[in-house]
């Protein structure tokens, strides 16, 4: 029987035992892919709270060091500008490299810049 280009065959040498995978491993527990796509979240959420923070900090920040809140305001727009140009980036040079490196060197670089903002006791 014909059906446009593609053709589908009703009969054939295959017999449906021949089909089946009766010699296949069966698969047991979670499927590896949910646990990349949990694992991801973790990272995301983590990453995008520890972000999304910053005005939790306001107040605090002000008392403790005596800023602003337009100089702390103006911390914050300039990491924001960061990760808009590196995520431009870091998009062209997966194509490149893969994602694999590029996670791991976004992942170093974000706590490097997490570790040196814990560590600021001055604006510049």
């Amino acid at each position: 029987m014909t059906w446009g280009i593609v053709q589908i065959v009703t009969s054939g040498p295959y017999t449906k035992e021949e089909n089946t995978m009766e010699g296949a491993p069966q698969r047991h527990g979670i499927f590896y892919g949910w646990v990349i796509v949990a694992t991801a979240c973790i990272i995301v959420g983590i990453g995008m709270g520890l972000m999304f923070s910053v005005g939790v900090f306001m107040e605090p920040l002000e008392t403790t060091f005596g800023w602003g809140r337009g100089q702390i305001a103006q911390g914050i727009l300039y990491s924001w500008v960061m990760f808009g140009a590196f995520s431009l980036m870091f998009g062209a040079l997966s194509d490149r490299f893969g994602l694999q490196r590029l996670v791991l060197i976004g992942g170093l670089m974000f706590g490097a810049g997490m570790l040196g903002l814990s560590r600021m006791q001055t604006l510049w």
